[in-house]
């Protein structure tokens, strides 16, 4: 997380949401809520028992407002509509631990499709350790502004352990024009 932090602090902060797809008891959830203190952390996990379980460690450590622990799936549109996106135009920072999901049918693509979709504004990110994508250049579905997903690939070696991490942002994509 550290290495990312260091990497990636500037464009976190300049977030308005950090969604933590798949928080499990919420990990990547209480670091972020407590480095980046101006950010709305949602902590989306669909086993209610690993969220009634992040609920409860953060009333523990006292930080029990400044996470939202949402049970159901990050690939439903209502999840995101409903507790994510407030005023339809914030910056989004996902983190999504996928190695844990890419093995289930379809729920990648499920995932990308959505992300196309809904998370169009200029500087969000989608940090992901598994590849989405494929590296394709899309365009927002509002108001014909196009928007342009840049991937930067990253490896760390550690010993016994290998960490692909994709990043991917959101830029605005002036030179194209409309």
């Amino acid at each position: 997380m550290w290495e990312l932090d260091c990497m990636l602090g500037e464009a976190i902060s300049n977030c308005d949401v950090f969604v933590d797809a798949g928080s499990g008891i919420g990990t990547s959830s209480a670091y972020h809520a407590r480095r980046y203190r101006r950010l709305r952390v949602v902590g989306i996990e669909l086993a209610a028992e690993r969220s009634q379980a992040a609920r409860e460690l953060f009333e523990a450590a006292g930080m029990r407002n400044r996470v939202e622990f949402v049970v159901g799936s990050f690939v439903n549109e209502g999840v995101w509509n409903n507790h994510v996106f407030h005023r339809g135009d914030e910056r989004v920072c996902v983190w999504l631990n996928a190695e844990n999901y890419v093995k289930e049918d379809g729920l990648m693509l499920s995932f990308e499709q959505l992300a196309e979709r809904l998370i169009v504004q200029p500087g969000s990110l989608i940090v992901s350790t598994e590849k989405l994508f494929r590296g394709k250049t899309r365009r927002a579905p509002q108001d014909g502004c196009p928007i342009t997903l840049r991937e930067l690939d990253l490896s760390w070696k550690l010993p016994g352990y290998n960490l692909d991490i994709f990043i991917y942002t959101r830029m605005a994509d002036e030179m194209r024009g409309g």
